[in-house]
C-alpha cells in the first residue's frame, strides 16, 4: 500500500508568462521539496491551480503553455534518493527543513532555545535565514549562522 504525501514547494522569485496569444496567465518557478525537480506553479485567482513539470534546464524560459497536460508527479525513486541524502546531510550537521536545531548565537532569541526548522531562505539583504517552531509552537525567524543541528558534533561537543 502506498501513502500519498502532499508535496511542498520552495518558491523562487522568477515568474514566466503563458506563451499563448492573448493569455495573461503566469507561473512561478519553484522546486519540489520531495523529489527536488523544478516545477511551475500556475496560479489562478491567487491560488495554485496546477503544478507543471519545468523542463527548462538552461534557465532561458520564454514561456509555458497554460493548457499543458504535463502535470508534475514525483518519481518514487527520486523521492527515496533525496530522502537518503537529506538524512545523510542532516546526520553530518547540515540544517534542512525538519532538522531539530538549537540557538547557539545571537541577541534576540535566548541561547539554548530549541526548535524544528520549517523554512529556509534569504532575506532582502541576501542573508540566509531560518524559520523555526519551538516546543510551545512559537515561530522564530533567525539567521542560519546562529543555529546548529541538535545532533551535530559541534553541538554535542558544547554539551558534553
Amino acid at each position: 500500500m502506498t501513502t500519498t504525501i502532499k508535496a511542498t514547494f520552495t518558491k523562487r522569485d522568477d515568474y514566466i508568462n503563458c506563451a499563448g496569444q492573448n493569455h495573461t496567465d503566469q507561473a512561478q518557478k519553484a522546486r519540489c521539496d520531495l523529489c527536488k525537480y523544478p516545477v511551475l506553479l500556475v496560479k489562478k485567482d491567487g491560488k495554485i491551480s496546477k503544478v507543471l513539470a519545468d523542463h527548462d534546464t538552461w534557465g532561458m524560459s520564454l514561456g509555458f503553455w497554460c493548457w499543458s497536460k504535463d502535470v508534475h508527479v514525483c518519481n518514487e525513486n527520486s523521492v527515496q534518493h533525496h530522502k537518503f541524502w537529506d538524512a545523510y546531510d542532516e546526520a553530518n550537521g547540515k540544517i534542512i527543513k525538519g532538522t531539530d536545531v538549537v540557538v547557539v548565537r545571537g541577541r534576540k532569541t535566548p541561547i539554548g532555545t530549541e526548535g524544528v526548522v520549517f523554512w529556509l531562505g534569504e532575506d532582502n539583504y541576501g542573508k540566509v535565514k531560518a524559520g523555526i517552531k519551538d516546543a510551545e509552537g512559537n515561530t522564530i525567524w533567525i539567521a542560519l549562522s546562529n543555529l546548529v543541528a541538535k545532533w551535530s558534533n559541534e553541538y554535542q561537543s558544547e554539551v558534553n
